[in-house]
């Protein structure tokens, strides 16, 4: 099922004459495994979400929380609301609701709160939706049994934090 593409340059010492060699035929490798990355870590995240429960529209949440699309924007904006946008969409991770009061779990401003200002919206539902070995829960679920905000506020403060820059 692989294809092999052959482009061979040969030795240093030997001229092009010798070889079908084509120095515009050639595969840029790091773009390629670097466009499956982002595929592969795409298909992840989808993955991650719909395991969670999926998403709400920004229309669904105004509508759950009866408050104008308007308002539920500022909510999202003001870090009170966990959200992505996807094809120029919001997507509002259902999880991050409670199952009786369909508000959102509270402690959730605090954590969202408590990430780096630069931290992009879609590591912000990765680190809010995933397992941790520990506890073999979610943030959003612990923040929904009503464990300590401030702790998983520090927690969101070091994400992507690896010394590396």
């Amino acid at each position: 099922g692989s294809r092999l593409v052959s482009n061979q340059r040969g030795y240093p010492q030997e001229p092009w004459t010798y070889t079908r060699y084509d120095q515009y035929k050639v595969i840029d490798l790091a773009s390629t495994t670097q466009e499956r990355v982002r595929w592969d870590g795409a298909v992840r995240f989808a993955a991650m979400v719909d395991e969670a429960g999926g998403v709400y529209t920004l229309q669904e949440v105004s509508l759950k929380l009866r408050q104008p699309q308007l308002d539920v924007h500022n909510l999202i904006t003001n870090n009170e609301l966990l959200a992505y946008k996807q094809n120029r969409r919001w997507c509002l991770p259902t999880e991050q609701f409670d199952a009786k009061t369909g508000l959102p779990v509270a402690g959730l401003q605090q954590v969202l709160n408590g990430f780096a200002i630069d931290t992009d919206a879609k590591s912000k539902v990765i680190f809010c939706l995933s397992f941790y070995e520990n506890t073999g829960k979610t943030p959003l679920q612990l923040l929904s049994e009503g464990y300590n905000a401030e702790r998983l506020a520090q927690a969101a403060a070091s994400y992507l934090t690896h010394g590396c820059r």
